[in-house]
């Protein structure tokens, strides 16, 4: 019984964001936003990177961020409102950016598909870890450590 009254509870929380979401009355449009959005990403935590590109890019997802507030939707049907699922998805997506701009900020270092000019080498000594992001309402995720179990491979360089 009380998995299912917190069920509910989630259920009725949910729907109250998406009835806020419709009653919006913003002038921002998600088109706009995601396009602004993908445009950064790709400016700042394309395959070749630099610092003040990530950190450039990481500020701009919190205003953006910032900016979902005012979406307004055009459609505020509730039966196949396909403008609430883009919505939605827009909020998750801005959310996974900045998640992605601030840990990649963070990693002085090349590793795997992080490929950062600043920073050419590998650097274990202070990056041998997984980058744990935890949402935070009032500003960037906070990020945090969790270490890496060596298994049956060791670390090693990567090259091409």
């Amino acid at each position: 019984e009380g998995n299912e009254a917190r069920l509910r509870a989630a259920a009725e929380e949910e729907g109250a964001r998406i009835d806020a979401l419709r009653a919006r009355p913003g002038g921002e449009r998600i088109a706009a936003l995601r396009s602004e959005m993908q445009a950064t990403m790709e400016r700042g935590c394309g395959v070749y990177r630099q610092q003040d590109s990530m950190q450039a890019a990481a500020a701009e997802m919190g205003r953006l961020k910032a900016r979902f507030a005012e979406v307004g939707l055009q459609d505020r049907s509730r039966v196949f409102n396909t403008e609430i699922v883009a919505a939605l998805e827009l909020e998750n997506m801005l959310e996974v950016a900045e998640a992605l701009a601030v840990s990649a900020a963070h990693r002085r270092e090349s590793r795997g598909a992080h490929a950062c000019r600043d920073f050419p080498k590998r650097n274990d000594q202070e990056f041998l870890y997984h980058t744990m992001a935890f949402r935070n309402d009032a500003g960037p995720p906070r990020l945090d450590r969790k270490p890496v179990t060596i298994t049956r491979f060791q670390p090693e360089e990567r090259k091409y």
